[in-house]
């Protein structure tokens, strides 16, 4: 198995505890992309061992998704929660998705994408990587409407 690690972070106005209290279903559906479409199954929450499951694509060619929270950690400034794929679909055959939320200074918080992913070969595990980081990237500004609309 070959990985790869992504480290992507979003800056938003707010404070660290209100914005990690922000990761909710409805949060998760405004990040989902576009490609491949994706409809959410189901949506436990946030804590350890919560199951989030959404199914990729279109019928009849779809694909389950399913993921466990194994850590959750929630403090004023810094907090936390982990998935870990448990069915991926191919061909991903690892995912440690970290998401960490971070006070860096009155009113700015970091919202930090920590992502191992893996596949079976090295160079599909690079062909992945730019497609993986875009989507990540692009989710950037959808944080922002989110926790900071502008009136």
């Amino acid at each position: 198995m070959s990985k790869c690690h992504l480290l992507i972070t979003h800056h938003v106005q707010g404070e660290a505890k209100d914005i990690f209290d922000g990761f909710t279903q409805e949060l998760f559906e405004v990040l989902s992309p576009s490609f491949p479409p994706a409809k959410l199954l189901r949506y436990d929450g946030n804590e350890v061992d919560d199951i989030v499951e959404i199914r990729l694509g279109i019928w009849p060619l779809t694909v389950l998704w399913r993921s466990e929270i194994t850590s959750f950690k929630r403090e004023d400034e810094n907090c936390l929660f982990v998935d870990e794929g448990r069915k991926l679909p191919p061909p991903l055959n690892y995912w440690v998705h970290r998401h960490r939320v971070e006070q860096v200074e009155a009113g700015t918080v970091a919202i930090i994408e920590d992502i191992t992913f893996g596949t079976p070969f090295a160079w599909l595990t690079k062909l992945m990587k730019p497609v993986i980081s875009a989507q990540f990237e692009a989710r950037g500004e959808k944080y922002r409407d989110f926790f900071n609309p502008k009136s």
